[in-house]
Order: structure tokens, then sequence, then C-alpha cells
């Protein structure tokens, strides 16, 4: 599980394949997650954006952001959470997009932090399960912290982020 703090931004690259290439993005999936072995609960319901980067052909990086949500959060305990977007017709490029995570500012919430058992506190934001880096998959996944430059988050695992196509 990967929390964030305030602006950070997660993003996971979703490459092209024959079967969702030019297809349209029905929604945006996210598994969001408890840190329950710092003892935290319920932060996976706490409020995001959800976004959509076109990515740099050079870097390989997030480039443009070509979607963001207002704030939506996870009402109900599920495995997946979507933000359905079939309405925009955005489709899968050749070149693949990004799925993105965007944490809001401290002043768009109610309250800054949440308890953390054993005393301390954490940013309220929600926090992402990661899966271990499959090497027949591209999902290679970014962070964006303060510095405003995407860094590679870890080569070994990548944010449990995918888009749903329509059929």
């Amino acid at each position: 599980v990967r929390n964030m703090s305030w602006e950070d931004e997660l993003a996971t690259y979703i490459s092209p394949t024959p079967e969702n290439k030019g297809k349209k993005i029905k929604s945006l999936k996210y598994q969001l997650a408890d840190m329950r072995k710092i003892g935290v609960k319920n932060n996976k319901y706490q409020p995001f954006r959800a976004c959509i980067y076109t990515v740099d052909t050079i870097t390989g990086k997030p480039k443009e952001k070509i979607y963001r949500s207002e704030k939506v959060r996870m009402t109900k305990n599920e495995k997946w959470f979507y933000v359905h977007i079939d309405s925009l017709n955005i489709k899968m490029p050749k070149e693949g997009l990004f799925i993105v995570m965007e944490a809001i500012t401290g002043k768009e919430h109610n309250y800054y932090s949440v308890a953390v058992r054993g005393g301390g506190s954490i940013c309220a934001i929600p926090a992402i399960r990661v899966n271990v880096y499959n090497p027949n998959k591209s999902n290679k996944s970014y962070v964006k912290r303060n510095t405003n430059d995407w860094e590679l988050y870890n080569e070994e695992y990548y944010f449990c982020m995918e888009f749903e196509f329509e059929n």
C-alpha cells in the first residue's frame, strides 16, 4: 500500500494493446486500501481527483493532463473504486495513457490528518494498493511530489490503477 501527501500525484502507464487500442475509456479504476499495518483505518474513503495524462514519447513520463475530475471518494467498501467517464469519448491512443490519482490540497479538505494507532498521524489522503512488477506488462508507475517532476516510483512495483474500456 502506498500513501500520498497533499498535492502528490501517482501515475501508472497503461499501454495500448490490440484489444484496447482506439477503444473508448468507460471508467478509471482505483484499488484503494487502508494502511492497517501502521494502524490507519478508513483512509481509503478520503477524497482525491482522478486524472488522465498523455505520454511524453521521449521520456516515457506523464506529459499533459487531458482529464481531471472533481473531488471523488469511495463510499462503500469494494475491491475497485470506479470513476465513470464514458460521456467524454476519450480513446486509447497508440502511445498509451497514464491513469493518475491526484491528492487534493489541505485547504480543500475538512481536516488535515488521520490518527495512527499508537500516536502520530498521516495526511488524510487515500492510499492505493501496489502490485509486484510484471515484465510482461509495461505498467511503470511514477510519483510527482512538490518538485513538479515525475520520478519512477519503484521498478519492483506499480500502482493498482487501470482503465475499463467499452466492449
